[in-house]
């Protein structure tokens, strides 16, 4: 079977943000989206939801969490991913 990955990366400025925290039965976490601005190759806006729970399985704080967290807006950043398969 063959199979292909696809990275990405976007780089740009949070033009909106909308951090919604919550908890359930595994702890505390933050849902959301934003909407990065980006000039190269066009000037676009992408829309990205996301989602993280505070602490790994380990029990750890997890990194992203807390890089939600301080997001704002004007800020520059860059964010890496790959899509693949729904398996």
């Amino acid at each position: 079977m063959l199979t292909r990955e696809n990275k990405l990366e976007i780089i740009g400025t949070v033009e909106s943000i909308n951090l919604v925290p919550g908890s359930n039965d595994q702890g505390n976490y933050i849902r959301g989206n934003l909407v990065v601005k980006v000039s190269s190759p066009k000037m676009m806006n992408i829309p990205l939801n996301f989602y993280a729970s505070e602490l790994t399985k380990d029990g750890k704080t997890r990194k992203l969490f807390t890089d939600l967290k301080s997001l704002h807006l004007g800020q520059r950043i860059s964010i890496t991913g790959s899509i693949g398969d729904n398996k």
